[in-house]
Formats: C-alpha cells, structure tokens, sequence
C-alpha cells in the first residue's frame, strides 16, 4: 500500500478511522473503535494505540502521519485538551508527544477540529466542492459551526472553529439544549407526553413517519437552527449551509424547518454527501493547503 496516513476521528462514544493518502483519499473502508471517554487516561491511549497497531498491519508500518478530529474545548495548536465533559482524565495533557510514545510511533500528529475537518471535507470532496464561502454545521451529542472562506478554513487563535455556536441563548436556555441529538429527543418527549421513556434522536425520527409530533419536533429543530445561521450567513456571504453530523441522517425532517427559519436569507440549504468519512478525508487536506 501506498504511504498513509491514519485519521482518527476522535468521537465520544467510537473512534472512527480509516487511511488516507496525501490527497485526501480513502485508502481503506472507515473502521470504529469504541472508547469510553470516562475512562483513564491510560484507558484512552490504549485505543489510540490499538488503533495504531491495526493502522501498522494494513500498511506494513507505511504511515507518514496521524491526524486527529476532536472536539473541544481544544487547543488545536499545542494538542492539548480542555474538555469537562468527556475526556476528562486528558485535561490539560498536551496530547502529541504523549501519543507518539505511548503509541511506539515517530509520525507528525497534528489535530483539528472535528466540525473544521468535516466542513473540509465536504468542500474539497462533497457538497461543497462548487462554492466558494460555505457554513457548516455538525449535530450530535453537541453542536458545532464551522467557516469555509475563499474555500479556506476559518480558524480563531488555536485553530479551532471560528465562531462557537452551542451556547448562545435560545428560549431561555442555550441553543444547544435543542438543536441536538438531546434536545430532539427531549422536546418530542415533552410535547408528546412521553417524559419517563427512553428515548434517541433517532428513534424520534423513525417515529416522524406517522407521529405528527415527532415531526414537529425536526420541523421546529430546523426553524431554531435557521434562524441562528441568518446571522452568520449574511456575516460570510455564505452560499451554501451543508448539515453533517449524526443528526443530519434525518435532514429531510428538518430541511424545510432550516429554510423558515433563514426567511428571506438567500442560501443553498444541502446535507452532507458523507458523514462518516468527510472529517477523515479534510485531516489530510487541513495538514497542508487548508489551514490559515
């Protein structure tokens, strides 16, 4: 196999990961690990580093680099974490020396943000390959915004999204507190009566097929959501929203909810042509020509 490198999209719950070539192309099929974020710190790195391991197998040790997506807070530049609340037994560790030893590897490690790597992704090899100014957007267990300006990244200080998103006040709470995989499923189970039953994101979309309130729910997911991205549409000049993240399986739900809420804002409103690999292909391209 050609030289790689291994991308790591470091998720709460699963590490996704696949090689990739210098080009931002998949190498191999997108494997997952499952990681528990609570875990040691020790816990932690030994995913990384069986991961690594099974990178080296395919590749006979040809990895030239590891690229890691990951939310924040991040300081992207130095590799440290500062999340609370997951990963919290890595706070404060500048992680890329930590994971070349523990890991037995002596490859550049760089790090980016997981909404930043997706949105280049999806402008290099995706929906947004024929704009010039996009917005992207990532709903999951969080929700992230990311800036693609002249088909650059836009980055703050630390290389991390330039514009954060997930607590600004919405309805007396924050706007993540809805426009999320929690706030889907909570807000169906409020205005349905169904408070004591455990219920996802995605359960709630499979009920939309026949239940009016669980459309509802997406259709007032996706008013709340346009109406915070008016504002950074006409910021940007944006020409286009692209919707990733888990959530965004269920963009059929919500796209004429996001149109309502933009109003008059002229912007093309377009669902990402690959969730899983998208922040594993722009890891490649945010190590060279995309990051500012």
């Amino acid at each position: 196999m050609t030289d790689a490198i291994l991308a790591i999209d470091a998720g709460g719950t699963v590490f996704k990961y696949a090689l990739v070539d210098k080009n931002g192309h998949m190498l191999t099929e997108v494997f997952k690990m499952p990681v528990e974020s609570s875990g040691t710190k020790n816990d932690i790195l030994n995913c990384y580093k069986n991961l690594v391991n099974h990178a080296k197998n395919i590749t006979d040790g040809n990895i030239t680099g590891i690229g890691i997506s990951t939310p924040g807070p991040f300081d992207y530049e130095t590799g440290t974490s500062y999340m609370k609340h997951k990963f919290t037994s890595l706070y404060g560790i500048p992680l890329r020396e930590e994971i070349k030893e523990f890991c037995g590897i002596n490859v550049p490690v760089w790090f980016c943000s997981d909404t930043n790597s997706f949105l280049v992704g999806e402008t290099e090899f995706g929906a947004g390959r024929n704009y010039k100014n996009l917005l992207g957007v990532t709903i999951g267990t969080g929700l992230g915004l990311a800036i693609v300006l002249d088909r650059k990244i836009h980055t703050n200080e630390n290389q991390g999204p330039a514009e954060i998103v997930f607590n600004l006040p919405t309805r007396g709470r924050i706007l993540e507190d809805f426009v999320s995989g929690r706030g889907i499923a909570e807000y169906y189970k409020n205005i349905s009566g169904k408070k004591d039953e455990e219920l996802s994101a995605k359960d709630v979309s499979l009920l939309a097929k026949t239940d009016e309130k669980a459309q509802k729910t997406f259709d007032e997911t996706g008013f709340l959501l346009g109406e915070m991205l008016k504002e950074f549409v006409k910021k940007y000049n944006a020409e286009a929203v692209i919707l990733g993240g888990q959530v965004s399986n269920s963009f059929e739900l919500m796209e004429a909810g996001i149109k309502r809420g933009l109003g008059e804002t002229e912007c093309n409103v377009l669902k990402a042509e690959s969730i899983d690999e998208s922040a594993l292909k722009g890891l490649m391209i945010s190590g060279n020509k995309y990051t500012r």
